[in-house]
C-alpha cells in the first residue's frame, strides 16, 4: 500500500544539522503515517517536537497556526516536562472567553488543504487542525535536527513513493519500532542503538530522562517483562546526573550501546498473543 503515496523527494535527502561523530546517523526521517477521518474531527490546539509535512489526498482541511511564543495566552501545557509537546487545556469547539481572557490577544493565521496540497509545520510551532468530510492524508515527521544540502536543490519537483523512504521508525502492534535494515531477522546492533539515542535527542544539546522515558515507553509499549525507563536509562548515564550530555552520546561505550540494543530489540520480536474465540 506505501506504494500507492508518494511524498517530495526532498524530504528524504535531509541530512542531520548536528555534528554527530557516530558512524551512521539516524535518517532525517521520523516516519510517515497514514491519517484517514471520518470527517468533521477537530484536533487539539496542539504543537509536537518534531517538523510535520502533511499532504492531503483526498478531502479538505482547515488549519489555524499561533506563534509559538504566544502558546501562554492559548492555555497550552506541556503533560511531559523536557518533551517539547503540548496541547492546550481548552474546549476548542467551545472557547470559555471568561476563563481565557488572554485569548483574545493571540493573534493566528490560517490555511485550507486540498487534496494535492502539503503544508509545513514546524516543531514547537501551535497549530489546530479539523477535517472536513472523509479525509485521507499522510504525515511525514522529520527530525529537527535535520537540514537540506545544495544537492537536493537539484531533485526539483520529483516525487518518492513511500515504500522507498527509509525511516528511522516504522510502527508494529501499536508500538514505535527502530528501522533495521535488512529484515525481521536481524538483531539490533551497537550502531543501531547508538542512532535510536541521536533521534531521541533531536536538535538538543541534552537528552533528559523524561525525553527518552516518552520514546522509550513508545518503543516498548505492550512488551512483557520491558522494565523501567529509568533503569535503562541508567545504562546511559551512568552517574544519575538526571540528563546525558551530547558530546556524551557521541562517546558512549561500546558495551552500554550493546546493552540498550539488546532492551529495545525485545519491541521488535514480541507477538501479541492472539485467541480464537470459542
Amino acid at each position: 500500500m506505501l506504494s500507492l503515496f508518494e511524498i517530495p523527494a526532498f524530504l528524504p535527502c535531509a541530512t542531520s544539522t548536528l555534528n554527530y561523530s557516530a558512524d551512521v546517523l539516524p535518517p532525517s526521517i521520523q516516519t510517515a503515517n497514514l491519517w484517514m477521518s471520518s470527517g468533521n474531527t477537530p484536533a487539539p490546539l496542539q504543537y509536537q517536537p518534531d517538523h510535520q509535512f502533511r499532504c492531503l489526498i483526498s478531502g479538505r482541511w482547515d488549519l489555524i497556526f499561533i506563534d509559538p511564543q504566544l502558546k501562554d495566552k492559548v492555555a497550552i501545557k506541556e503533560p511531559v516536562p523536557d518533551v517539547k509537546r503540548g496541547y492546550t487545556e481548552m474546549d476548542i469547539e467551545m472557547i470559555n472567553l471568561f476563563k481565557y481572557k488572554r485569548v483574545k490577544d493571540a493573534p493566528w493565521t490560517w490555511a485550507t488543504i486540498r487534496p494535492g496540497d502539503c503544508v509545513y509545520i514546524p516543531a514547537g510551532y501551535v497549530y489546530q487542525l479539523r477535517s472536513h468530510g472523509r479525509a485521507i492524508g499522510v504525515n511525514v515527521l522529520i527530525n529537527p535536527a535535520a537540514t537540506f544540502e545544495e544537492k537536493c536543490d537539484k531533485i526539483g519537483t520529483k516525487s518518492i513513493p513511500l515504500h522507498k523512504v527509509l525511516t528511522m521508525w516504522t510502527t508494529k502492534e501499536q508500538r514505535k519500532v527502530p528501522t533495521v535494515i535488512g529484515g525481521e531477522d536481524l538483531h539490533m546492533d551497537a550502531g543501531i542503538a547508538h542512532r535510536v539515542v541521536l533521534a531521541m535527542l533531536r536538535n538538543e544539546y541534552r537528552l533528559t530522562l523524561n525525553q527518552f522515558k516518552d520514546d522509550y515507553e513508545q518503543i516498548m509499549f505492550g512488551v512483557p517483562d520491558s522494565g523501567e525507563a529509568t533503569d535503562a536509562f541508567m545504562v546511559l548515564d551512568t552517574i544519575n546526573k538526571g540528563y546525558i550530555s551530547r558530546d556524551e552520546i557521541e562517546s558512549l561505550s561500546e558495551s552500554a550501546l550493546q546493552f540498550l540494543g539488546l532492551l529495545l530489540d525485545a519491541s521488535r520480536h514480541t507477538h501479541q498473543h492472539q485467541h480464537e474465540e470459542l
